[in-house]
């Protein structure tokens, strides 16, 4: 690992140590000052894991390529000891994100003409960190770090992966987005099943079910895609199972999940006032409990 290019600097070390203490949910401390104190001080806490030393490889994947992660994958192959851990979610309420899916949004990004230079790479993360509402540093050095900086930014902010897409819509092109788009709805779902308790899962049940005789389920799945930025939703569904199935997925960058907006859409579909009462009743009384009234009302405006 000391002959790879991604930890000659601390810098880099350091980054690395960040993903792989975020895969193994403990803290990796590195001092910065030697390079091969550094490196043993990630083997050691890889090895140390249950399954990280098949983290520690898909980093290397990560970070490196796939040449460098052939090369040490036989190396490390005799300290295999079991499934990389699995962790049922974060302090913040996300699952641990795969590496697998950091790899291919990062091979997606690294290979757009618009990320090839460091001026180019600076500016995407300044449209990035304006969508995120936060600032994104990046070093401008190596093509590859820069952009796995970009990739954990967006992940670690919800709808974050969504709003990486709009930027690549910007600087690359529809095409480009749309296959990363793509990538992003097939990958994994971020947050965890319970963003709403289950009492409120049973009272949006019971109002879908009451308003179903009202409800076209294609213009509630079209009209919901349009507010979820064109993530694709699967077609067919009913409106309690197309529900069940976007309780699974991100919240947008202003905090409400797309259940929540399942139902905000829903209450403007139905004919009767009494189930369009009922339903929107239920959003503003969910946003209120949470503290996200005004980022509902800003959504309700641009609706």
């Amino acid at each position: 690992m000391c002959e790879l290019a991604c930890v000659e600097e601390p810098q880099g070390r350091v980054m690395i140590a960040e993903v792989l203490g975020e895969q193994l949910d403990r803290p990796i401390t590195l001092r910065g000052l030697r390079l091969r104190e550094d490196v043993v001080a990630l083997v050691r806490a890889a090895l140390d894991a249950p399954g990280g030393e098949r983290i520690l490889v898909g980093l290397v994947q990560v970070f490196e390529g796939n040449a460098a992660a052939r090369e040490l994958e036989p190396l490390i192959a005799p300290f295999s000891t079991s499934d990389p851990p699995r962790s049922e979610g974060g302090g913040a309420g996300f699952v641990r994100v795969p590496v697998e899916h950091v790899l291919r949004l990062a091979d997606a990004l690294a290979a757009l003409g618009c990320l090839a230079n460091t001026q180019g790479r600076l500016q995407f993360a300044d449209l990035l960190g304006g969508q995120l509402d936060r600032p994104i540093e990046l070093r401008g050095v190596r093509l590859r770090e820069d952009v796995i900086a970009l990739v954990r930014a967006a992940l670690n902010v919800p709808g974050g992966e969504h709003a990486l897409a709009d930027v690549v819509r910007i600087l690359e092109g529809g095409p480009a987005a749309d296959e990363l788009a793509s990538l992003i709805t097939n990958g994994p779902a971020l947050l965890v099943p319970s963003v709403l308790s289950t009492a409120e899962e049973d009272a949006v049940l019971a109002h879908l079910r009451a308003a179903a005789h009202e409800l076209s389920a294609t213009r509630l799945r079209d009209t919901l895609s349009d507010d979820l930025n064109g993530l694709e939703l699967p077609v067919g569904l009913s409106p309690e199972r197309l529900f069940a199935w976007v309780l699974q997925r991100n919240a947008q960058p202003d905090g409400l999940p797309p259940a929540v907006l399942l139902v905000e859409r829903a209450s403007r579909l139905v004919t009767s006032p009494a189930h369009r009462t009922a339903l929107a009743g239920w959003v503003e009384a969910w946003a209120s409990h949470t503290g996200l009234s005004e980022a509902l009302r800003r959504r309700r405006g641009a609706m």
